[in-house]
């Protein structure tokens, strides 16, 4: 007897028993081996498992680890960044917000100063005007002191 696989792909799902007596090709499939499933490729066996150090298992764990924390660092440290751009875009917008306002108060400020004079320079006149009617009235009154 003879094993051979349909197609040469070595599955174990096409391997099949020849049978070569009296001339006749009669095939039966074999089982697969315990483990395997249709379709997947046999699993060689055998070779020796590479010995690790725990030293160098223990530092390639620890690199994993450096690289995770770098990653998350850096992650933390853009979200630190946009977080930080976002701020000064808004201190930016505050600042010019306070040196609008700023203009603005100065601006009433120097107009309240303007009208005060102006309201002053009116009193003024309106006074001087009636001194001079009350003169006017005490002379043509007589009553002049």
């Amino acid at each position: 007897k003879t094993i051979t696989s349909k197609g040469g792909g070595g599955t174990a799902s096409h391997c099949r028993q020849k049978s070569t007596r009296r001339g006749h090709d009669t095939a039966q499939e074999v089982p697969p081996p315990p483990g395997a499933t249709r379709g997947m490729a046999l699993k060689k066996k055998g070779g020796k498992k590479k010995e690790t150090d725990p030293a160098e298992l223990a530092n390639v764990e620890k690199l994993r680890f450096a690289e995770v924390e770098v990653a998350v660092l850096q992650q933390r440290l853009d979200v630190k960044e946009h977080e930080t751009a976002t701020a000064r875009s808004a201190e930016r917008d505050w600042r010019g917000q306070v040196q609008t306002y700023g203009g603005q108060l100065a601006a009433q400020r120097e107009d309240a100063l303007d009208i005060t004079a102006d309201m002053s320079r009116q009193f003024q006149t309106m006074q001087h005007r009636l001194q001079i009617q009350v003169r006017w009235t005490l002379k043509t009154l007589n009553l002049e002191p």
